[in-house]
């Protein structure tokens, strides 16, 4: 099928039904209804018993397109699925449940992106539907969080990796799949099928798991739902039946053996053996939670633990991270539903666009803050500063009011007119100002990018065959607002109407009724027009009989100008209405580069104004979010600041301290446009205990670099390099003689004084001392030399100090902060230039700051020698799927703020000119301010510190940093909180939340044990 020059293939949508009457029609309907028309509906009925038949027979007449197949008997959804796929003709085949339904656009959106990517398998957003009550989407969605674009081995990486972590992976119907794809792994669940036999769950762990390691390329797309339907009829939902229960274990261990099949036959099951394993406990742990837990029937234990050839021991609690966060999907998603369908409507005839901030974006809050830009052009030949953004603005201004004034049928001016009154006007020199002019030009080329949502509506119009027309009030030339369209690939609309060029606006209602005229149509229904001014674009068209729809400027929804849609509190309490006690409000309004760092940001997540974010959260517990609007700028600020520390003390190098200099590193060498070298050093306090200890007084000195209460088995870790061989097999027995567990924590100082005599007494040896502080000289001399810095998070110049020890020559310093004197001393001590970012100690300091910063791999804890010398030696990694992959987002996000900054700006100078702790204030808002929601993206979070609080003991990241909010009251009522402080000691301790969650398990939202468990408290609260 073709139209407009756009191949549409077809698409085979495959919908089982089974006992479906009540909500087939709903399905159906929305296949109907989908903006991408070249399909094949495929209705296979699984031997219904109810009107399903009658249905699937009715719809037939109504739509040739629809074809149906009726099993004689039932053969169960994973068969039906196989059926329908034997009929298909499509390039590409689709799985639909009959009791599910999609959003409007799905199938277009789909083939687009197959097509361009020539992808086999792509998948899309979706969201649960309660009962036809209330929507709501998983925020930590892995589809929703990230844009995919796997290729040959990283499918399956991915795909083993996840570990049955997320169904969105597994689930058969989110998915659009090439037939080419399909047809290869068609033999294998057939055979499948025919040896399982019927299947009522656990069928897409089957299909999937061939699905996936025969797919060479999987992409996906966004802003689209489907809607997965929760209901008293779904098969996910009875744990009631034994016999269905017994044949869910059965379903489910087969699912499990035919996976380990496909693994084996593609030749990589040994490759993947761990992350298989993985697979297999996870799964009995999900039915082991469903059947044994929360049903309480141990009968099934054995069962379950025999199908899977598992025991006890490998049971944990499901992970239910990726299902923890949900947000109501609200009345705006549904609004962009209707415009969708109002522009394919047969209805609809012409679809107008405005131009800026509906089809093109800029990073501007304001479109006057490229004017500041003109005026850094301008100052560069003049010797003292003039604000040429206020010429320019006050110019045109006086050329509306002259023109309004002697001219005043024409309502709109020219960029000429602007330009040729400073000319007349000023005392500049008229090449200047042609030159300035010229710049301007040259700036809007730069800075117009395109609004994807913007263009995603305008492909629609045109692929659904309608007549697409621009209609702008501007005062740009046609020809310069061409080639911006062009620019940005916004080509085949019919005509262009721009107010500079006819003299009418948008504004003033008399553009509409010019353009009406010139195309000859007098129903004004038939045209829908789409633009971002409430005033000019909604309610001057509609004034004209014209359709309408609002798409708010993307700044405008980060900044809740728009009533009608939430978007989080942290950035209108932060520069808007500031309730901070440092002025974020005029710094808001005095520099142009914090504006345009919302704007840039603005632009990245409010692209698609119709979004729905958690009433009850600043940053949607969106990961990218906090990346690229909190951490991103504050890394920048971070990176102009060693910049100009480095040019002004001349640094060499910057050695950039692993681990917690790891992403600051990679910030500045993307911004790095300097002579300044980088290098990425392995120090830790570990490492360097022993660097600055010269006699035996110094052993002391141990206590104020690792906590006294750490066992002695971790002391004598860190004094290894001076323990004689001899000693070291019988320390523990030594330690034991005097009465102390080689394992256990010291209680208080007196043990550790008496543990540390012990050392000195009968362990060390000083006289090993000098040839191990050699042989760290050799390993650092290779890369340090005088005058270079390194730069650390924090926090008491131990790095510095022990380096200028060894090497004998100062070293200096940059620290994000620094904690107590004892940096001072140091410093002081080996003569240690030092500057610190934060002239304070912000409240939190440890974890979740270190953590954010930090290369996700294990820390050096020592040296040890190879081959003559020194090489770091590091400690056991474990690595924590969930928290790694946000911890990914988030870091790859806060870089990609850097390079769209850069990418604007790196050749202006006033847009790197603020004030750190303005740029900063974003992310310390969300260290320090931020709501629970937004927080519990790192609930998973595992953080080992033997050298402080936690001892050795592994304990969860989020209770450290909540504990270390409510030490300071800021978990609740915090500055900006639009809600009450309730409940306060309940909430800081967590058992509330606890509760509440436990609650939610118990009693699922939308479940009818809910409701019924609501009615009688009712009762009883009455």
């Amino acid at each position: 099928m073709e139209l407009n020059n756009i191949t549409y293939p077809l698409v085979s949508v495959v919908v089982p039904v089974y006992n479906m009457e009540k909500y087939l029609k709903r399905c159906v309907d929305s296949i109907l209804e989908q903006t991408y028309k070249n399909l094949e509906i495929i209705l296979v009925d699984d031997c219904s018993n109810d009107k399903s038949e009658e249905i699937i027979d009715e719809y037939k007449k109504l739509d040739d397109r629809i074809k149906s197949i009726r099993h004689s008997k039932n053969r169960g959804l994973f068969q039906s699925r196989i059926t329908g796929s034997e009929i298909a003709t499509g390039k590409y085949i689709a799985f639909v449940d009959s009791d599910d339904y999609i959003s409007v656009d799905w199938f277009r959106k789909f083939v687009r992106k197959a097509e361009e990517t020539k992808s086999d398998i792509v998948v899309g957003e979706w969201c649960f539907d309660y009962y036809g009550k209330h929507k709501d989407y998983n925020n930590l969605d892995h589809f929703r969080l990230k844009d995919y674009c796997l290729e040959g081995k990283e499918v399956m990486d991915e795909f083993m990796a996840v570990g049955g972590r997320n169904f969105s992976w597994t689930v058969v119907w989110n998915k659009l799949y090439s037939k080419t794809l399909w047809d290869k792994v068609y033999p294998l669940v057939v055979e499948h099928s025919n040896s399982h036999g019927h299947m009522i769950m656990w069928e897409d762990i089957a299909f999937s798991s061939a699905i996936w390691a025969y797919a060479k390329k999987v992409t996906n797309v966004h802003g689209t739902n489907y809607f997965y339907s929760k209901h008293d009829g779904a098969s996910t939902q009875s744990t009631k039946n034994k016999e269905r229960n017994l044949k869910y274990i059965n379903d489910a261990a087969s699912a499990i053996k035919f996976f380990k099949s496909v693994l084996v036959n593609k030749g990589v099951f040994e490759e993947y053996k761990q992350e298989f394993d993985f697979w297999k406990k996870n799964c009995m742990s999900i039915l082991y939670q469903d059947l044994v837990v929360t049903i309480n029937k141990n009968v099934y234990k054995n069962l379950i633990l025999e199908a899977f050839e598992c025991t006890d021991e490998d049971y944990n609690e499901p992970e239910t991270f990726f299902y923890s966060a949900t947000t109501p999907l609200t009345q705006s998603f549904a609004h962009y539903e209707d415009l969708k369908k109002k522009i394919v409507s047969v209805k609809t005839k012409y679809v107008s666009f405005d131009i800026f901030d509906t089809l093109i974006n800029r990073p501007f809050l304001y479109p006057s803050d490229l004017f500041n830009l003109l005026s850094e052009k301008a100052n560069e030949q003049t010797s003292s500063y003039i604000n040429f953004k206020a010429i320019r603005e006050s110019a045109e201004r006086t050329v509306r009011q002259i023109t309004a004034q002697n001219t005043p049928s024409i309502e709109e001016i020219t960029f000429d007119e602007i330009y040729d009154y400073i000319k007349k006007n000023y005392h500049i020199d008229n090449k200047i100002i042609d030159k300035i002019k010229e710049y301007e030009i040259e700036l809007e080329l730069k800075f117009c990018n395109l609004r994807k949502t913007g263009k995603e509506l305008f492909d629609l119009a045109i692929e659904s065959g309608k007549k697409v027309i621009i209609c702008s009030d501007m005062y740009l030339t046609r020809d310069v607002i061409t080639q911006i369209l062009q620019k940005n690939g916004i080509v085949g609309y019919e005509k262009l109407y721009l107010s500079s060029d006819i003299g009418l606006t948008k504004e003033q209602k008399s553009l509409y009724a010019y353009v009406q005229k010139d195309l000859n149509c007098k129903d004004s229904s038939s045209f829908i027009h789409i633009g971002d001014n409430y005033h000019s674009d909604v309610e001057g068209s509609a004034a004209c009989g014209w359709n309408n729809a609002h798409i708010s400027k993307a700044s405008d929804i980060l900044l809740n100008y728009n009533p009608d849609i939430y978007s989080g509190e942290a950035f209108n309490k932060l520069f808007i209405n500031s309730l901070f006690k440092e002025d974020y409000q005029d710094a808001f309004k005095g520099f142009t580069s914090v504006r345009s760092m919302l704007a840039v940001s603005a632009n990245k997540f409010f692209d698609n104004p119709y979004i729905s974010v958690n009433p009850f959260s600043d940053f949607n517990a969106n990961p990218n979010m906090i990346g690229y609007a909190a951490l991103g700028p504050h890394l920048l600020a971070l990176c102009i600041w060693i910049h100009k520390i480095a040019k002004k003390e001349k640094i060499g190098t910057i050695h950039f301290v692993a681990r917690d200099g790891f992403l600051v590193k990679q910030a500045f060498d993307l911004f790095n446009f300097t002579d300044v070298k980088t290098n990425y050093i392995r120090l830790s306090r570990k490492a360097l205990v022993l660097a600055d200890v010269e006699n035996v007084e110094d052993i002391y000195s141990i206590y104020n670099k690792v906590t006294p209460q750490c066992p002695p088995k971790k002391l004598a870790e860190y004094l290894n390099p001076i323990i004689p061989e001899n000693k070291k097999e019988n320390l523990e027995k030594t330690f034991e003689n005097h009465g102390f567990k080689y394992n256990r924590r010291l209680k208080n100082m007196v043990e550790y004084e008496n543990c540390i005599k012990i050392f000195i007494e009968e362990i060390i040896d000083l006289n090993m001392l000098p040839a191990y502080k050699e042989k760290l000289k050799d390993y650092f001399s290779e890369m340090v030399s005088p005058g270079d810095y390194i730069f650390d998070i924090g926090y008491s110049g131990r790095p510095e100090s022990s380096l200028s020890s060894i090497l004998g020559f100062s070293v200096g310093s940059l620290y994000i902060h620094i904690n107590n004197e004892i940096a001072g001393i140091r410093q002081e001590k080996y003569n240690c230039p030092s500057e610190s970012f934060y002239q304070f100690k912000p409240v939190i300091t440890g974890v979740i700051r270190e953590h954010l910063l930090m290369e996700l791999g294990p820390s050096t804890v020592g040296y040890e020698e190879k081959d003559g010398k020194l090489v770091p030696k590091f400690e056991e990694y474990k690595t924590e799927y969930c928290s790694k992959f946000i911890t990914r987002i988030i870091q790859e996000s806060a870089l990609q703020f850097i390079k769209d900054y850069n990418y604007y700006f790196s050749n202006f100078k006033l847009m790197y000119n603020f004030q750190n702790q303005v740029v900063s204030a974003p992310y310390e808002y969300y260290l320090h301010y931020s709501k629970e929601f937004d927080r519990k993206i790192f609930s998973t979070l595992p953080f080992e510190d033997d050298l402080g609080e936690g001892v050795g003991k592994s304990i969860n990241g989020l209770d450290f940093w909540n504990k270390e909010l409510s030490s300071r009251n800021l978990t609740v009522g915090y500055v900006g909180s639009s809600g009450p402080s309730i409940l306060p000691d309940l909430y800081m301790d967590g058992y509330f939340v606890k509760f509440y969650n436990k609650m939610n398990k118990i009693f699922p939202k939308g479940g009818r044990a809910r409701e019924v468990v609501k009615k009688v408290v009712a009762i009883f609260t009455k």
